[in-house]
């Protein structure tokens, strides 16, 4: 069976959400916006295994909680684990999302 589970989260109120297979626990995350620490949380609170994160676009709001639901989530990810993302929103996500210029600092994950 199908879970959903929505939250708006972050400095621009974006939604984002939990999608799982209650058969077998698996679920991916879409658009973590913000709180990381906290999606980790509901992902441990439900038992959850984290097969992927998948992001909408490259806007800041859409993935400033990813770096701390990795950092929280660690070794508990499976060795598959992926972060998706169109390849064209490459040079958008280099700068973070553009939340530069919005004064909001986000989290590295990779260089550039």
């Amino acid at each position: 069976m199908l879970h959903i589970q929505e939250w708006v989260i972050g400095p621009v109120a974006t939604n984002a959400y939990l999608v799982g297979d209650t058969e077998d626990n698996e679920a991916v995350i879409i658009d973590p916006a913000w709180d990381g620490a906290m999606l980790a949380s509901e992902v441990k609170k439900g038992g959850w295994k984290l097969k992927a994160v998948w992001l909408t676009h490259a806007h800041f709001d859409h993935f400033a909680g990813l770096a701390d639901l990795l950092d929280a989530l660690g070794p508990e990810l499976p060795e598959d684990f992926y972060v998706g993302m169109h390849p064209k929103d490459t040079p958008l996500w280099k700068v973070r999302g553009g939340a530069i210029m919005f004064g909001i600092q986000v989290k590295a994950l990779i260089s550039g």
